[in-house]
């Protein structure tokens, strides 16, 4: 493959490793420098050891009290500049991912956070758009599990909406142009937290059953025992009342052992929570200080986290106290020190639940509106690392006239630049067929990816890899990587009939928005004579619905359709052989292909084939 880079991804590429480079010289320096004051402060920590065993004296003094000013002062540069160096490094970190994204170099990218495919339509699979080395391994730079599988749902939505999709392609539009926010806000998450956020565990912990009216009720009368326990105590002092005071101290005794049991798994809970508490606020901490200028769609869109005398970061430092007091009980001599003069347990459980109840609304709008601004971060990433990539015209309704998809300079976005190949394309009417032939790695099955994966990108809201797209709204349906299943005991080729037979229900269902289709290899799985009859009666219904599609087949005979029936275009890629090599264009022509490979393929690896 050739390069077909263009200039501004060649300079924004660029920009990155030249940041890169200086950001490893600082830290280096940042290194050094740290080591130094580390290195000093032992130095100090030693004159002071020293200086000890001075016989006394004033001026003795005098210099401890230096050295120990100078040792703390040394002990807390040494922290602001282990903090300020974290801050690089993290820094450094989100560069570097940030080229690996733009290059499409996988071994530099974070491992994925969804690996499963299941669960994501069959379009997941077939244009790689979940799981390892996908469209959404490329993008996703959530801080959260739920930002990550929001961003999933919607680049395998394979029916669009058309007002969502307008209205995120303008919102990713606009964010796509501050890159300073994403920047800040991924500093922000990497100064607390090396992964994602369970924001599942958050909203679990919301709903354990816990009656707050009784844990209340258990420590009023806790109170009230422990004081009267107190003031029998002291009146003990004074008037022959013996050991009274162990009566209600007992009473207490056998009220917090019948209840703790109940409360140990929202004490529990709470405690776990606290290191995700502390993520949460901080991002929180800095969504609710930023401010967009003029950017009237984005501010609505932070506004849930903004509303004067509800910050969210409040809510939670009140929960995270609560988080925090319950800590100290880890230590069994700590919890029982702690309950014996006061019921600290049922103090902070109530807190809690205090806490819990007037987050219970709140809280989860506050993670779906969170989730839903890391989508569009991802997205709008994905268009800040890629200049060279356009947002798409999407039509609501045809026009006449108008190709109903037609793209210039079209290319895979999971290939890297240096090794893409683009091409323009074009479809012009509802109900045309595009047929596409070609030899063994020609590119015929990685084009009909192509045009899939860039339409499930224009309708997540992202950029497209092509210079120009206009396209009207379809759903999506594949026929593509299809396989055998051996729990199942289904065959590829059957596996393959049930797929074909789901989108021919999915045709004859289509309302409004029709349906694209993209199959691969027609009916590979079974022999030449069935797979021609099968083909040609499976392309000849095709033509008589409301549906628009690419059909790639190895078949030459099918191309003769096209003489037969207006709406079918024979489209091929080719190869050149050179000094007995092949050589791959992955440019699309028009016509039936007028080239096979398949035993010039088979005679290079060195098969007993004769030509």
């Amino acid at each position: 493959m050739h390069s077909e880079s263009t200039s501004r991804q060649t300079k924004r590429t660029r920009a990155l490793r030249r940041t890169i480079d200086r950001l490893a010289r600082r830290l280096q320096w940042m290194q050094t420098r740290n080591q130094q004051i580390s290195n000093a402060r032992l130095v100090v920590f030693i004159v002071a050891i020293g200086l000890l065993f001075i016989p006394p004296a004033t001026i003795k003094w005098v210099f401890l009290f230096l050295v120990g000013v100078l040792f703390f002062y040394l002990v807390i540069r040494h922290h602001f500049h282990d903090q300020r160096m974290k801050r690089y490094q993290a820094l450094h970190h989100i560069k570097k991912t940030n080229l690996a994204r733009a290059t499409v170099k996988w071994d530099a990218l974070p491992p994925p956070a969804i690996n499963k495919k299941d669960g994501y339509s069959d379009i997941g699979d077939a244009l790689n758009l979940v799981g390892e080395k996908s469209l959404h391994h490329l993008m996703d730079i959530s801080i959260s599990d739920r930002g990550s599988l929001r961003l999933a749902q919607w680049l395998t939505a394979d029916d669009p909406e058309i007002a969502t999709t307008l209205d995120r392609q303008r919102i990713v539009e606009a964010l796509a142009a501050q890159p300073r926010f994403r920047e800040r806000l991924l500093l922000e998450f990497y100064q607390t937290s090396k992964k994602k956020m369970d924001s599942k565990r958050l909203v679990e912990w919301l709903s354990i059953p816990m009656p707050e009216r009784h844990v209340a009720i258990a420590m009023g009368v806790s109170f009230l025992l422990i004081i009267f326990s107190i003031a029998l105590f002291g009146a003990g002092h004074v008037y022959p009342l013996a050991n009274l005071w162990l009566v209600p101290y007992a009473l207490y005794g056998i009220l917090f052992l019948s209840r703790i049991s109940s409360l140990v798994p929202l004490l529990d809970a709470a405690q776990h929570l606290d290191d995700e508490l502390g993520v949460f606020r901080r991002v929180l901490l800095f969504i609710e200080r930023y401010t967009f200028h003029h950017q009237p769609r984005l501010t609505e869109l932070l506004a849930v986290f903004q509303a004067p005398g509800k910050r969210p970061s409040k809510s939670i430092r009140l929960l995270k106290i609560g988080a925090f007091c319950i800590g100290l009980r880890n230590n069994p001599i700590t919890a029982l020190l702690l309950n014996m003069v006061f019921p600290w347990d049922m103090v902070f459980a109530w807190w809690t639940l205090r806490q819990r109840s007037s987050l219970r609304k709140a809280f989860p709008i506050w993670l779906d509106t969170l989730s839903t601004l890391e989508s569009l971060n991802s997205l709008a990433n994905f268009a800040y690392l890629n200049p060279d990539y356009h947002f798409p015209h999407l039509v609501e309704q045809p026009v006449p006239g108008s190709a109903v998809f037609k793209a210039r300079s079209l290319g895979h976005p999971l290939i890297a630049p240096k090794n893409k190949v683009t091409n323009d394309f074009a479809i012009e009417n509802i109900g045309d067929i595009c047929l596409i032939t070609g030899s063994n790695m020609a590119g015929k099955s990685t084009f009909l990816k192509t045009v899939g994966i860039n339409l499930m990108l224009a309708y997540a809201g992202a950029p497209v890899s092509a210079s120009s797209l206009t396209t009207g709204f379809f759903k999506i349906r594949t026929c593509i990587n299809v396989g055998d299943s051996l729990t199942d005991g289904v065959s590829a080729f059957y596996a393959e009939v049930k797929r074909l037979k789901e989108i021919m229900k999915q045709i004859e269902q289509s309302d409004a928005v029709p349906v694209l289709y993209l199959i691969d290899e027609i009916l590979r799985g079974t022999n030449n004579r069935e797979r021609l009859i099968g083909s040609q009666a499976m392309v000849e219904w095709l033509t008589q619905t409301r549906s628009v599609g690419l059909i790639s087949t190895h078949d030459l005979e099918l191309t003769a359709l096209e003489s037969a029936y207006e709406r079918i275009f024979n489209y091929h890629f080719s190869e050149t052989i050179q000094d007995g090599k092949m050589h791959f264009l992955f440019k699309l022509q028009h016509g039936p292909c007028p080239t096979t490979n398949a035993l010039e393929i088979m005679k290079g690896e060195g098969l007993p084939v004769f030509i």
